[in-house]
């Protein structure tokens, strides 16, 4: 940052910045229901992910299938885009950026979502009666190698 500054004449500007975190938090949701490509989940804009939404960010996401589900229709290596929408019944409550996951994911499967950042947790707000608040402490990051996957 210091170079680009050199270069548009502001080289004797101090920078003051606030280092982000987006690796601090990872976020697992419910799907209360899955509609052709379209998937409602138990958090959403209003909840833990606003900054996604402003930010206008794709999430890294990982499906944790329901082992009670016996059936599943189509194929657990096509990787599609899901539209997803919280639950609290607002149209705004819609992710402006897909989750990539298999074509399998189906109503009471779970998601593993990476990198929702620290703010996460501060920008939530009580809207129709929703508000996350379980926190678990885990050990190993979203996207280290060796994590559980759906295969």
């Amino acid at each position: 940052m210091k170079h680009d500054l050199d270069d548009w004449g502001f080289s004797d500007l101090s920078i003051a910045a606030e280092p982000i975190c987006a690796c601090a938090v990872t976020l697992v949701v419910r799907v209360l229901l899955k509609k052709g490509r379209r998937l409602y989940i138990n958090d959403g804009i209003w909840a833990s992910l606003s900054d996604s939404w402003a930010g206008k960010i794709t999430l890294p996401a990982r499906h944790i299938p329901d082992p009670a589900r016996k059936r599943r229709t189509g194929d657990a290596e096509n990787i599609v885009p899901f539209k997803v929408c919280g639950a609290t019944c607002d149209s705004v409550d819609i992710l402006s950026r897909p989750f990539w996951l298999p074509e399998t994911v189906d109503t009471g499967d779970w998601i593993e979502i990476g990198h929702i950042g620290a703010y996460s947790l501060s920008l939530r707000i009580r809207f129709n009666g929703f508000y996350p608040d379980t926190v678990v402490e885990v050990d190993r990051p979203f996207d280290e190698p060796g994590n559980p996957t759906e295969r």
